[in-house]
């Protein structure tokens, strides 16, 4: 080999290099190559995870190598129609959008079953049915009265004889050691796996609003006469609260918040040292309930006109920071207390609390009993007269809807706190049943993305 040809050769060996590294830095640093367009650009990335994991990603009908949890780099610029499958779920499917020097996310993906496990739980022809909050035990009412269920051990206990007909509703203390039953004007206090008496008898006819202290569960408060009360459940002894007449009232923060029953209505509030703030004065209504305070917003409701309110806790701010969604039928707010879950018969929508904006999630010709709150507060159960709907809050391109139940009216649920079980009390074989839906298991905790 002459040096002509070792020098040829050698020169052109520094500039494939050269070229190599260029293309190598240059596809590393995002840019790409667009065939269709005949141009280079700065590609994006998607990052997809599901729950259940280990699902198939299909990127425009082709099959991608790996499965979820993944990420896809090196995307230019474009919309992509996205589909995930996994044997034995419903499959999901979007078109997302991915954008230069950005990461696009199909984030907190939930597949559910095709054919959800279902088990009949308790087949009494039950009017109603109640869980305590750490989930241990069912108070059921049937036709014969009031009966206890032990989840874990799947064993009943019958706690009262009653024949109402009506639905008893019930009213757990936060430990759920305790629960008050209500039922036209009479109310019981139970304690698990203990004694049962009738608070009308021990304490007064005339009390309604009954409800626990919110630092003490041997507390009970509640209104006789259109005045506040305590009784103490160990000493039997009752104390006035505060002197105002008032309708209706609810703790939060060591602070009283209670409405006047008095033409105009105020809203008044006082701390557990007993100082007094100012009072904040009410368009008219005469069954306003206080849903809850959540940052010096008051969230009130009045069921007779269906109209949620939200008024700033600000002696200067108040009647210009008052505001009102109307016909609302039911309400839920999530766990981070910064977005309300609304429903009327025909729709529902998020209120965001922070910014006050609204977002529809979906409007129906079928009439809507209930919205909650799915799990991990992405998606949103709708509760139809005869089916039960999970709908995804993510509105880009479409919002995915899974069917989980369609076999039976449908008049209670409950959700499990760890999203595993959908409780139903629902009609089987001429039965009013309470059953159990499986709809997922999660892995991990998703995180949350989605855009607020």
């Amino acid at each position: 080999m002459n040096l002509t040809l070792r020098r040829f050769i050698y020169i052109n060996a520094i500039v494939l290099f050269i070229i190599s590294a260029s293309l190598i830095i240059f596809y590393t640093s995002g840019y790409k190559f667009d065939i269709y367009q005949k141009n280079i650009k700065t590609t994006g990335s998607l990052f997809i995870t599901t729950q259940p994991t280990d699902a198939q990603v299909y990127i425009n009908n082709e099959l991608v190598k790996e499965n979820t949890p993944l990420r896809l780099n090196q995307l230019t610029p474009n919309t992509y129609s996205v589909r995930i499958e996994k044997e034995g779920f419903q499959s999901w499917h979007k078109k997302i959008n991915v954008e230069s020097k950005k990461t696009s996310f199909a984030n907190n993906i939930i597949l559910w079953p095709q054919n959800p496990k279902i088990n009949k739980l308790i087949n009494n022809d039950i009017l109603n049915f109640s869980i305590d909050p750490q989930e241990r035990f069912i108070l059921f009412q049937d036709s014969t009265g009031i009966q206890q269920y032990n989840i874990s051990t799947k064993s009943m206990t019958r706690i009262l004889e009653t024949k109402i007909s009506n639905p008893i509703t019930f009213n757990w203390s936060e430990n759920g050691q305790y629960v008050i039953l209500y039922n036209n004007n009479t109310y019981w206090l139970y304690k698990i796996d203990s004694d049962i008496y009738n608070l009308n008898k021990t304490i007064s006819q005339n009390i309604k609003n009954v409800a626990f202290h919110p630092s003490n569960t041997s507390i009970i408060t509640y209104i006789e006469n259109e005045i506040l009360y305590s009784y103490n459940i160990n000493t039997k002894t009752k104390q006035k609260i505060i002197d105002e007449k008032i309708s209706n009232y609810f703790y939060k923060d060591n602070t009283l918040y209670a409405i006047t029953n008095t033409n105009p209505v105020y809203l008044t509030t006082i701390s557990m040292s007993g100082e007094k703030f100012p009072l904040y004065q009410l368009p008219y209504s005469h069954d306003y309930q206080i849903i809850d305070i959540i940052e010096k917003q008051a969230i009130v409701y009045s069921p007779s006109t269906k109209i949620l309110y939200l008024f700033t806790l600000d002696e200067e701010e108040f009647n210009n920071t008052s505001y009102l969604i109307q016909n609302v039928n039911s309400w839920e707010i999530n766990e981070k207390k910064d977005t309300l879950l609304l429903n009327n018969e025909w729709e529902i929508w998020t209120y965001n609390l922070k910014n006050r904006t609204s977002n529809l999630i979906t409007r129906v010709s079928t009439p809507i009993k209930q919205a909650k709150w799915y799990y991990d507060n992405n998606y949103v159960i709708a509760i139809f007269p005869q089916e039960v709907k999970l709908i995804e809050r993510d509105n880009r391109d479409f919002r995915n809807t899974a069917t989980v139940w369609q076999q039976g009216n449908v008049y209670k649920s409950y959700l499990q706190k760890d999203g595993e079980f959908l409780y139903l009390l629902t009609d089987i074989n001429n039965k009013t049943s309470l059953i159990t839906i499986e709809l997922t298991r999660f892995d991990s905790i998703l995180p949350d993305i989605l855009e607020k």
